[in-house]
């Protein structure tokens, strides 16, 4: 069952923060820390003055806390809340062992609450399990962010060369600066798995 939950409540507050904590797909961007500080500083843009804030709570039949869904309206458009900031990633709020009917539970439950309104999920990441989920039951997305690939490098040498001309020359001022001083020093680059 979906239910309304308010935002500055604790238990809601610890729910977040306890889901956040068992997914390892969600961004920082879906913490509660940086969602309170969005909240905080949202009406400050003159833009976001008329969207409407709606955060969400899915409860099993026990009461149990299994997702929760913050959103922000804007006409008769669904968003999840900071999609009017700089986010890049957003997701609902869920742990990695969401069943994936909870999914739609939540999409079925939002259409009947929200009849005549379209739920925009532009900026789910690719590896996120609402946007498998999405993928697998042909919702039609529409991404309106691309996601960049970086290349990094392999060594301190690489990295080097890839700064900008003015970087580089300030790390060498410094490196000889250090040297001139007799000040011992050494330059680690560590770098692990992605995977």
């Amino acid at each position: 069952m979906l239910r309304k939950l308010n935002f500055d409540d604790g238990l809601v507050r610890a729910n977040w923060q306890d889901l956040y904590c068992r997914n390892a797909h969600l961004s920082p961007y879906a913490s509660r820390e940086y969602n309170e500080l969005f909240k905080k500083y949202f009406r400050l843009n003159g833009k976001r003055l008329f969207l409407r804030k709606c955060i969400y709570g899915l409860y099993d039949k026990q009461g149990t806390i299994l997702m929760i869904v913050p959103l922000c309206i804007k006409g008769k458009d669904i968003h999840i809340f900071g999609d009017f900031g700089n986010e890049e990633i957003l997701d609902f709020i869920y742990p990695d062992s969401v069943q994936v009917q909870h999914f739609e539970i939540v999409l079925t439950e939002l259409r009947r609450k929200f009849k005549g309104y379209k739920l925009v999920l532009n900026r789910l990441a690719p590896d996120s399990l609402l946007c498998a989920w999405l993928d697998k039951n042909n919702y039609r997305s529409l991404p309106k962010k691309s996601y960049a690939h970086l290349r990094v490098a392999s060594s301190y040498e690489d990295y080097f060369r890839q700064l900008p001309a003015e970087i580089g020359e300030n790390i060498g001022r410094a490196e000889k600066f250090m040297e001139q001083m007799g000040v011992p020093y050494q330059v680690k680059f560590n770098r692990r798995s992605l995977d």
